[in-house]
């Protein structure tokens, strides 16, 4: 949660932009990593994580996750502006999928039914006993 990043009103609208902005860039580089280049993702999400915190920390104190001020907030006793960390997260990675979506769209010869089968081209009629 934030601590002294500005008063009043105008403090939580901030932290809630930018915690939907900085949430939804991270699902969506989660999401598209682990799908187009899932052996970079070791170092990409973490890279990704710190740039984030980096940004945020100075706005909003980069939460980009609602547990990790749910916590220190029930140990604490201290709700101010909790709304802001249980909400932004939420918003940021529905608008990071869709933007993934947007950005990668199904191909053309997809289903659409999620089968892993279908990336991987294995032939159903093979799988099946003899």
């Amino acid at each position: 949660q934030p601590q002294d990043f500005g008063t009043g009103p105008d403090m939580y609208i901030r932290a809630f932009a930018v915690e939907i902005v900085l949430t939804t860039i991270f699902v969506a580089v989660i999401l598209t990593v682990a799908a187009k280049h899932p052996g970079k993702a070791i170092f990409v999400i973490p890279i990704t994580l710190m740039v984030i915190h980096m940004v945020g920390i100075p706005i909003s104190g980069a939460s980009v996750n609602p547990i990790r001020s749910l916590a220190p907030a029930l140990v604490t006793g201290t709700y101010d502006g909790l709304w802001v960390y249980l909400t932004a997260p939420f918003i940021g990675s529905l608008l990071g999928w869709v933007l993934y979506r947007v950005l990668n769209p199904a191909d053309a010869d997809d289903d659409g039914n999620g089968d892993a089968d279908d990336d991987m081209d294995i032939d159903d009629d093979a799988m099946e006993p003899a």
